[in-house]
């Protein structure tokens, strides 16, 4: 089997890195940063993630190296006006039900670790370039320390290199493209599921 090409070597890419290492799938990182973050982008992992973690033997670890949220307090003035019990938002729902604080900069680098354990590396300072769609298949254009290489895909069959996306940014020349043309047509899903959207 050819590798799936997972552009973006955030906490995205690199969970579904893991998930295909796990089932013995092949693949390429690609991300044009020179390294995992620097900084903290988010603060909190969620119960369905902690959920893929168990899936593949990290949920414990990740756990222990967070901090476990059971409870929040609002104050104004120095005085307490409310307090939030997080960790009753999920009792009886999720053997995880709690809020975890787990910087991104480091849940990168945990993951990054995880993945070089597995012999897996990622290709930093390497950048999606450009990209060209027909007929299912793509051809993907990097360029990597003044050098190019260019890739040919077929996110739709999985007889060719699979291109898969994960926090594309913004800023990228071709995110726009990308998304219209790969992205979404195949987005469009219904999800019977309880959702928690937590905005501070």
């Amino acid at each position: 089997m050819d590798p799936v090409l997972i552009i973006g070597a955030g906490p995205t890419g690199l969970v579904l890195a893991l998930r295909l290492a796990h089932h013995k799938v092949p693949f390429r990182v690609v991300d044009k940063a020179s390294g995992p973050g620097l900084a903290s982008r988010a603060m909190v992992v969620r119960s369905r993630t902690l959920e893929l973690y168990d899936q593949v033997g990290l949920a414990d670890e990740v756990v222990a190296q967070g901090i476990v949220v059971d409870v929040g307090h609002v104050r104004e003035g120095g005085r307490e006006i409310a307090t939030l019990a997080f960790r009753e938002l999920g009792e009886g729902l999720s053997p995880y039900p709690f809020p975890l604080c787990y910087a991104q900069d480091d849940h990168e680098r945990f993951l990054v670790g995880k993945l070089a354990q597995l012999g897996c590396a990622i290709e930093w300072n390497t950048e999606l370039e450009a990209f060209t769609a027909a007929s299912g298949n793509i051809d993907a254009t990097f360029a990597a320390g003044g050098a190019r290489e260019t890739c040919l895909s077929r996110p739709l069959r999985l007889n060719g290199t699979t291109l898969l996306c994960a926090d594309v940014p913004a800023v990228m020349p071709c995110r726009d493209s990308l998304t219209s043309s790969v992205l979404a047509p195949h987005v469009a899903i219904a999800v019977a599921a309880r959702w928690l959207l937590v905005s501070c």
